[in-house]
């Protein structure tokens, strides 16, 4: 059984950056700025009140472009700009002033999180703690002064700090203040404010990875900010969609999601938006490794890139761009250049002092050193990562280099070390309780490393405890690899190949009912591969034929010529050489167009 298939798909989950959310969820502006300069600029109206419209115009430009890094003033603004409002009689200027504070806090908050990490995790949870009681108690005076427009904001104002939280639990918190809020704002005939509530739902169900559910309320969002004339928030609605498009997992739908990421970024473009246009760009280049196109991706994210460092958009957002600039190089076969990359940009990080990117960098150098596999080079960047996490005190971080080192440990045989690396990872994230999806991934790197030592009754408790972490934060997709990884374990022994089967037929379950059908592909590598094991090559052959026509179907071609192999190594376990030649020669043609070395040093 090819166990170093799952764990290999397993890995690339765990690494996949996030591009979508390295921003304030919390902190999206709601497009008011231009409505109240023209009320500053409107001599009929009274003094106090321009002059409360205008410092709401100032202050919402903290937020036009994803938001500031300098925080501090985007508060000091906000509640200047609130102080005014409140005295001006003008509950709907007094509500929209009273979001800008909230989103002010949500903004430190995130701020603090991702440049910093989990090290001022004490201060980002004040921030937020501060968002959401200053949300309340707005809430209750607009309830008191019978305004509902005011009420159904501060409701919204709650919502978006929920999905501040760092757990899937606090951000499902959300929807029930959001649905509430949406409701008023239909009745009142806001469709601003309609849209924004939209917005914050779908961001939930994007989180909850519900496709249907985030898609029809992206929708809803994008049609309304059409109605409003709001290019910025149709851009990010547009962006919102792209993310749900990709959630289906087809190539057919992965392509109608970037175009659909090309869209909000040329929006941005127009508008002058540099920081979300960059967002948008790293969107696109995720979007083009996953099809297959990394000369494309390596285009998208050397611009964002570029643009993040021309408008000192922060560092946390430099290093996500750099991570995908390795990828794609890497992703290109250009192996010593991604390399390079690397190098230089745990370099730059260390001459600026910014010991949290650095770190993370390093992470990244470890990993292109090991497709390199040059473990020792790996190891070293491993240690100097963990070592600057000392003083950094960021436990995500942290584990997440340990994960890394296990990997490095496992590849160079050193399973004992490997091994207590990997669970040293599980307990930090297990003890944070927040980042339990983290926590299954490192849980199922310690099952696996057990399978190598054939701890079998190990491995299995293992697994299981990390299905249980993936169950937890509504991850099916790590839920089905957890029990696929369960089914290998099991399917080491030939007396227990009917408990394998069904385990992995199990996981199929749970792709199929949470239409990914990416999961089911892989489902169906495993399934053949069990029975190809067992000796029962008819079946294996139908779960393999089964699984090309599913990636067919989906359009990707790596994954087909990744079929053909099986199917020509079944063949040959069954003594027909004529029929594995002919897969493989189809398999090789495959490979060679989609670019996949890999597969085709295999076909050879």
């Amino acid at each position: 059984m090819e166990r170093a298939q799952v764990s290999d798909c397993a890995a690339s989950e765990r690494r996949r950056p996030c591009v979508g959310h390295f921003r304030s969820p919390g902190a999206v502006d709601d497009g008011l700025a231009a409505f109240y300069s023209a009320v500053a600029d409107d001599s009929g109206q009274a003094a106090k009140r321009r002059e409360a419209a205008l410092l709401f115009a100032v202050a919402e430009g903290h937020f036009s472009d994803g938001g500031t890094w300098n925080h501090d003033e985007a508060i000091r603004s906000a509640e200047e700009a609130f102080a005014l409002a409140s005295g001006c009689q003008d509950h709907d200027l007094e509500a929209d002033a009273s979001r800008l504070v909230v989103k002010a806090y949500c903004l430190q908050n995130s701020n603090l999180l991702y440049e910093r990490g989990s090290a001022d995790s004490v201060a980002a949870h004040c921030a937020l703690e501060h968002a959401r009681n200053f949300a309340n108690e707005r809430r209750l005076a607009f309830a008191a002064a019978g305004c509902i427009r005011g009420e159904a904001a501060m409701q919204l104002s709650i919502a978006e700090t929920c999905l501040e939280e760092r757990g899937l639990e606090g951000r499902l918190a959300a929807l029930r203040p959001a649905r509430e809020a949406l409701t008023v704002f239909k009745q009142i005939g806001d469709r601003k404010m309609e849209a924004m509530a939209y917005s914050a739902m779908s961001e939930v169900y994007l989180q909850d990875r519900d496709r249907r559910k985030a898609q029809e309320t992206a929708k809803e969002a994008l049609s309304a900010f059409r109605i409003v004339e709001d290019r910025r928030g149709e851009a990010r609605a547009l962006h919102t969609l792209a993310m749900t498009m990709f959630m289906e997992g087809s190539y057919d739908f992965v392509d109608r999601g970037l175009q659909s990421a090309q869209e909000a970024m040329t929006i941005f473009q127009e508008l002058g938006c540099r920081g979300l246009q960059a967002s948008a760009l790293l969107t696109i280049a995720d979007f083009n490794i996953n099809l297959g196109r990394p000369k494309q991706a390596l285009i998208s994210s050397k611009e964002a890139l570029h643009i993040f460092r021309q408008i000192g958009y922060g560092r946390g957002a430099e290093s996500f761009a750099l991570a995908l600039v390795v990828e794609s190089h890497t992703n290109h076969d250009q192996l010593g250049t991604a390399l390079e990359v690397a190098r230089e940009a745990v370099a730059r990080f260390r001459k600026h002092g910014d010991a949290k990117q650095e770190a993370l960098m390093l992470d990244v150098l470890a990993h292109a050193n090991l497709e390199r596999e040059d473990s020792q080079a790996a190891l070293e960047a491993c240690r100097r990562g963990l070592a600057l996490c000392t003083d950094l005190q960021d436990h995500v971080l942290e584990a997440s280099l340990l994960l890394t080192l296990s990997e490095v440990q496992h590849q160079m045989d050193c399973i004992d070390e490997a091994l207590v690396v990997a669970q040293d990872a599980s307990s930090i994230l297990r003890a944070l309780d927040h980042e339990w999806l983290m926590a299954g991934y490192a849980q199922y790197t310690v099952a696996r490393i057990c399978t190598s030592k054939q701890d079998i009754d190990k491995a299995l408790e293992e697994s299981q405890l990390g299905r249980d972490f993936f169950y937890k934060v509504n991850n099916s997709r790590g839920e089905g690899l957890a029990l696929l990884q369960a089914a290998s374990i099991v399917g080491l022994s030939p007396k227990r190949m009917s408990e394998a089967v069904a385990i992995a037929e199990q996981a199929q379950d749970v792709f199929q009912k949470a239409e990914d059908r990416g999961g089911q592909a892989f489902g169906l590598y495993i399934m053949a591969e069990l029975h190809k094991v067992a000796g029962d090559h008819q079946t294996a052959l139908r779960y393999a034929t089964t699984r090309r026509k599913l990636v067919q179907e989906l359009g990707y071609k790596r994954e087909e010529a990744k079929s053909l192999h099986l199917i020509a190594s079944i063949h040959l376990g069954s003594r027909d050489p004529a029929e594995a030649s002919r897969a493989a020669r189809e398999g090789l043609r495959l490979a060679r167009a989609a670019g996949d070395r890999g597969t085709e040093a295999h076909m050879l």
